[in-house]
């Protein structure tokens, strides 16, 4: 059998959508929404750019966190959380039939192959290690190179990003999966805690 493989949220973001195009799905590019309220048992979606959407059914696909969650007043979005993820994609030396998670204080780090011989290396950490030293790249330095394995990576590879991408506030509080009408599905139906495994797969099968 073929075994697994790896993709980055780019290329299958990318490929869904053609896919979806092609079945006749309409996107609107470009557009952020910023309102959504239910009356008269229909949605009424508000744009950040003054677009008006009236809608039957409306699926809360909109990740980690979203000024949606905060207009919703969402449980989980009124309480703090402690975590940062950090993400990069890279050129390097490394076994193409590996998935590496390697730990650090108050955090782990993971490595996997992509498309186009590149790897993705993501990590989430405890904010305290941010607060500490002050920005991600003497972080990195003071904590997670004091794995060997993690600091060889870092000094050994090509970084594909100008800057990291970043998301702060990652929260495992529990989540509903239906809010205000509206259907959630992948992360902001909720998250699972790190290294329980298949979160990706889980997101896909809510979808």
């Amino acid at each position: 059998s073929m075994g697994a493989f790896g993709i980055s949220r780019y290329n299958f973001d990318f490929y869904l959508f053609e896919k979806a195009s092609d079945l006749g799905v309409t996107f609107l590019q470009g557009e952020t929404v910023n309102k959504i309220n239910f009356q008269d048992d229909h949605f009424r979606i508000e744009t950040l750019k003054g677009k008006g959407i009236s809608s039957k059914i409306a699926i809360g696909a909109f990740g980690k966190r979203s000024i949606i969650d905060k207009q919703m007043k969402r449980d989980f979005i009124q309480k703090k959380s402690p975590y940062v993820g950090v993400k990069y994609h890279i050129k390097t030396d490394f076994p193409e039939d590996v998935i590496a998670l390697h730990n650090f204080t108050d955090g782990y780090c993971g490595i996997s192959k992509i498309e186009n011989n590149t790897y993705n290396l993501c990590y989430l950490s405890h904010r305290s290690n941010l607060k500490k030293y002050g920005n991600i790249p003497e972080m990195e330095e003071a904590v997670l190179w004091k794995n060997p394995h993690l600091k060889e990576i870092y000094q050994n590879s090509e970084f594909l990003f100008k800057n990291p991408e970043v998301i702060n506030e990652i929260s495992f509080e529990k989540k509903s999966a239906v809010e205000n009408h509206v259907l959630m599905t992948g992360d902001s139906a909720g998250l699972i805690t790190p290294l329980c495994g298949n979160g990706m797969a889980m997101a896909i099968h809510s979808g």
